[in-house]
């Protein structure tokens, strides 16, 4: 499963097709709200599961790190508002796996969550 965060909903209208076309076969849900995001990783998964999250400001940075002990068996990829270094260290916080940036290039981004995903179904414990 990928979890894609992403409060605007303007990422995900870019990645969810470039997503779908790498990987048909894994289920894509779009959450807009951190009480979704919560509710769903709170439940068992069965399987891998990549999280994308979008971040506008440093403040949701913050609200990601009240999410943290959901994120035990996630592997994240994180884009971030800003190149700065403020926000980039509240973000590795988070123990991403890839970061990008909001203007940063997509087509990587997909890239790298494919490769995380099909290495998890390979090697479990990765």
């Amino acid at each position: 499963m990928i979890a894609l965060f992403d409060s605007t909903n303007l990422i995900a209208q870019l990645l969810e097709p470039k997503l779908h076309s790498l990987l048909p076969e894994v289920g894509l849900e779009i959450f807009s709200s951190y009480e979704a995001l919560y509710q769903r990783l709170f439940r068992l998964h069965d399987g891998p599961v990549v999280a994308i999250l979008t971040t506008d400001n440093r403040g949701q940075l913050d609200q990601f790190r009240d999410l943290l002990e959901l994120f035990v068996d996630v592997r994240i990829v994180l884009i971030l508002p800003d190149h700065e270094q403020e926000t980039l260290r509240l973000g590795h916080r988070l123990y991403p796996r890839f970061v990008s940036y909001k203007n940063g290039n997509l087509d990587d981004l997909v890239s790298v969550v494919a490769r995380l995903h099909n290495k998890m179904q390979t090697s479990p414990g990765f």
